[in-house]
């Protein structure tokens, strides 16, 4: 067999035995120097799928890039969403306590029980739909007389600086009169001391004339 001349460019790639992956591929191996291969001296990265990570995945394929990612974010979204919904049963066990039996119960699981005992034919519907109904409007009965309560205190408060104010206003009152009798009486110990000088005189004159 005739030995193909490798130095014609019409001939197909690999026919020289040269490599037919081009450069920038997984598998491109490029010829060092010394005539051997180099050799990659790290290996890729492997992605970490625990929750903590928030690094994105550094695969050469895509496709493995997409999958890790999704796999990522559906774990993030599903930890969100039950987060979410533990800190609103919470909320709803805090703000009526009246839906919450024993501290431990979560509405669910009331639910769940009620639903068990329907169906096991133990209590009605309307049983429950009553009480819920009655609940309810105690938890109302409790609220309105709490902003009773808030409301009256208003009032009674309103009240108060009604009567400091009035107060104030006789106190100035009072000390106005007390200002008036002083003068009053000022004048008086005048008119006073001006009588005994004229009766001192006439009592003198009727001395004298004797």
């Amino acid at each position: 067999m005739a030995k193909p001349n490798c130095t014609s460019n019409t001939l197909p790639p690999g026919s020289c035995g040269e490599s037919t992956e081009a450069p920038g591929s997984p598998h491109f191996e490029p010829e060092t120097s010394q005539g051997g291969v180099e050799s990659h001296s790290q290996p890729y990265e492997r992605f970490d799928k625990s929750p903590d990570n928030n690094t994105l995945p550094s695969s050469p394929h895509s496709q493995d890039t997409d999958y890790h990612l999704e796999q990522h974010n559906a774990k993030e979204t599903e930890s969100l969403l039950a987060e979410a919904e533990s800190e609103e049963d919470k909320r709803q066990e805090e703000e009526d306590s009246d839906y919450a039996p024993t501290p431990k119960k979560r509405k669910r699981d009331i639910c769940a029980e009620l639903e068990d005992h329907i169906g096991k034919g133990e209590i009605e519907v309307d049983d429950v739909r009553k009480d819920h109904s009655d609940r309810s409007r105690r938890v109302s009965a409790r609220r309105l007389g709490q902003s009773n309560i808030i409301s009256t205190s208003g009032d009674r408060l309103q009240q108060l600086e009604e009567m400091m104010t009035q107060q104030g206003k006789n106190i100035t009152s009072l000390k106005h009169k007390v200002s008036l009798e002083r003068r009053k009486r000022k004048r008086l110990e005048k008119k006073l001391s001006m009588l005994r000088s004229r009766l001192a005189i006439e009592v003198d004159k009727g001395l004298q004339e004797d």
